[in-house]
């Protein structure tokens, strides 16, 4: 993946990762900051909506792994989409799972995640999907 000078403007893209896996995280990790986006990482979607509501970070999307313990993706996104918060609640969430079937994308849909990304995940088709989203 290259990266061109007219990737500045990524440098105020800030992307919540939530994902359990230590592999999958630096994978992402590594795709998302080559590109230029800043990058913060937690393990399951309860600790997502804690760093979300303590408002520390504006963050612009959320990457969210769908199956993690404590707290799945699907919870913590309908968690997110229910806050009474017009910031919070319309932030962009790409589901990550490994999973994409008639019934998973149908849950997505329903619970407003806006799209999805299977792994192991191709870093352009991520970043395509990212600028699409914001």
């Amino acid at each position: 993946s290259e990266v061109t000078t007219d990737n500045i403007e990524y440098k105020n893209i800030n992307i919540l990762l939530v994902e359990d896996n230590s592999i999958n995280q630096l994978l992402a990790q590594t795709v998302l900051k080559s590109v230029g986006f800043n990058v913060e990482t937690v393990e399951n979607g309860l600790l997502a909506l804690d760093i979300l509501i303590a408002k520390k970070m504006k963050f612009d999307l959320i990457l969210m792994d769908i199956m993690m313990p404590i707290m799945n993706g699907y919870e913590a996104s309908t968690k997110i989409r229910a806050l009474d918060d017009d910031e919070l609640n319309n932030i962009p969430i790409i589901a990550l799972t490994a999973d994409i079937t008639p019934k998973v994308r149908k849950k997505c849909n329903q619970i407003g995640i806006n799209t999805f990304i299977s792994k192991p995940f191709n870093s352009r088709e991520l970043n395509e999907i990212i600028l699409n989203l914001l």
